[in-house]
This record gives C-alpha cells, structure tokens and sequence, in this order.
C-alpha cells in the first residue's frame, strides 16, 4: 500500500522551541486539534518517545517519503539537532490517523529535550503502522 499524505498540522522548524525539557521539570503533555472534527488530540510526549520509531515506522519502503516530507537531510537529524522519532496517533472521535515527527535529544543521561517538529494527517488507503 502507497503513503499518502494530507494535511499538514504542524511543519519542521529549525527554530521550535522544546515541548518538553525533564531538567526543566516542564509537563510532557502536547495538544493539537484534529484537520477532520476539531476535536483535541492530547499526545503525552514521554510515553511517545519510548514508543516512537525511526523513519521506517510505517514499512522500510516508506522511510525515504517520510525523511522527506518532514525535510530531513542526508546527515538524519531532524530539525532541532537531535534524532527524529515518529509515531502514529489517532483521533479517538473520528478516526483519523497522524503521523507525528519529535526531535529528540539526551543531551546527559536520563534528560530528555523533546520538540515537536511536524504532524501530518496520513490519508486512507496509507501504510499501516
């Protein structure tokens, strides 16, 4: 099955601010409103690091369009220096699927600096997680 992209939530930065900084003690909760029903979709950014893959999240066939939707050069960090993670999360009302781009970084150990970079609506008829 092909990858299809639809609308953009939110696009890579090279400027974005962390969501979430655990020396900060700042709350891992992130939210954005579904493209289909509006409704609010509630993202717990720790639990979706340790959850989150690379690029190859929905089939190694298509890491390649993702590295590339999201803007993601040749060296494979994403925007804001750290290791890009994706993750696919649904709207819970109405059924519609993410694909959610983090910039991760440990900068020491056991402290976590996650910024959202991008989420995309994934198009029916796309990949499987």
């Amino acid at each position: 099955m092909s990858l299809s992209f639809g609308r953009d939530v939110l696009r890579p930065s090279l400027v974005r601010r962390p969501a979430f900084n655990s020396l900060a003690e700042s709350a891992s909760a992130y939210d954005f409103a579904c493209v289909a029903c509006n409704s609010t979709l509630y993202l717990d950014l720790l639990d979706l690091r340790r959850r989150a893959a690379d690029a190859s999240i929905m089939g190694a066939d298509h890491a390649d369009a993702i590295r590339e939707h999201f803007d993601i050069g040749i060296v494979g960090k994403s925007h804001d220096g750290g290791w890009p993670r994706f993750a696919v999360e649904v709207c819970h009302r109405c059924g519609t699927r993410y694909l959610v781009y983090l910039g991760w970084q440990e900068p020491n150990n056991g402290i976590d600096v996650i910024t959202v970079q991008g989420i995309v609506e994934l198009r029916s008829g796309a990949a499987s997680a």
